[in-house]
């Protein structure tokens, strides 16, 4: 009879994920990376199950706990990824963002495989199974307290340094190509005169390049139209995530006034003096400024303040949020759609 804790049946996955990974090396058949990110993604669910038992309760990995019946629990819903990191705050830990995004990673390659189409080359699958590798370990030494080394054998430790210097090569002849050919890397004005790097749509990485009409990833080798297109297909938020950085670096700098976006909801919005207009970092939206009537402040939400002038006729001016708040001139304040 098979038995295996939840620790035990993670590190079991992760063997036989490296073990799949380094099949695909060997015998030159690409479709093993796939077996190879499914348990890797099934190694990383377990070992975050296991943090929520150890560090907070055993119901922890329930959907439903109020629903659970004691003698069925076996039958009962686990966490799926979302619910599980947010339940680690639960239990007072928060993972750095690094580690929150290749987790989430992960999840993403995984779903591709599960539910769509995957198109992956080897430079991509390298990148995914060692970002895995550092989440794992991060997971099993700083939240766990556990060694990796403990469960795995030599020639699996060596196997494992194996992936992540095969991801370094590719990531030195994309760098080489680039070179090569002396082409600059993509760049996009996010802000006035900032001009910021932007990573690949498709695996994350920065070795993009504009060359001939076409956006093409050294890395990866998907290629896309123009930047638009590489927005719309920002399904894993690896632009947005960069752009969003750097604009966290100065939404507390009193330079910039930032609003929420009309488009995508997000806090990502800021007003551009150079152009006069307002952008947003996450959806690459630009929306016309107007300014406040009333403060002359720029305005992406505009509101009508109704008061009265003179000559004491009722009269509509457009105004900012600050001043519908806040100011005593206007009797009655209504949203502008």
């Amino acid at each position: 009879m098979l038995r295996l804790d939840l620790l035990e049946n993670a590190m079991d996955s992760f063997d036989e994920s490296i073990s799949y990974f380094i099949r695909a090396e060997d015998e030159e058949e690409s479709r093993y990376y796939k077996f190879s990110i499914l348990l890797l993604a099934h190694t990383t669910e377990l070992i975050l199950k296991e943090i929520l038992k150890e560090k907070g309760h055993h119901l922890l990995i329930y959907t439903e706990i109020d629903k659970i019946k004691p003698n069925r629990i076996s039958d009962a819903h686990t966490v799926n990824l979302d619910q599980s990191l947010n339940r680690l705050k639960l239990v007072g830990i928060i993972l750095p963002d690094y580690i929150d995004r290749k987790i989430r990673g992960i999840y993403n390659e995984r779903n591709k495989i599960q539910h769509f189409e995957i198109d992956l080359s080897e430079g991509e699958a390298s990148r995914i199974v060692s970002e895995g590798i550092v989440a794992i370990q991060y997971l099993l030494e700083e939240i766990i307290g556990d060694n990796i080394n403990h469960y795995l054998e030599d020639d699996l430790i060596e196997e494992i340094r194996e992936i992540q210097s095969l991801y370094d090569s590719y990531i030195q002849l994309a760098k080489d190509k680039i070179s090569t050919r002396n082409l600059p890397l993509l760049t996009y004005e996010l802000f006035p005169d900032r001009m910021v790097k932007l990573p690949c749509p498709s695996c994350g990485e920065k070795y993009i390049v504009e060359e001939d009409s076409v956006i093409k990833c050294y890395f990866c080798s998907n290629e896309f139209e123009n930047i638009k297109d590489c927005i719309e297909n920002d399904e894993h938020c690896y632009i947005s995530d960069v752009c969003e950085r750097e604009l966290n670096k100065r939404r507390n700098s009193g330079k910039y006034l930032i609003d929420y976006c009309k488009d995508c909801g997000t806090d990502n919005c800021y007003y551009n003096e150079n152009k006069d207009s307002w952008f947003c970092v996450t959806c690459f939206n630009d929306y016309e400024n107007t300014s406040c009537n009333n403060c002359g402040n720029p305005t992406l939400h505009k509101q009508v303040g109704f008061y009265y002038d003179s000559e004491q006729d009722l009269e509509p001016e457009y105004i900012c949020s600050e001043c519908a708040n806040n100011s005593t001139k206007y009797i009655e304040v209504r949203d502008w759609d």
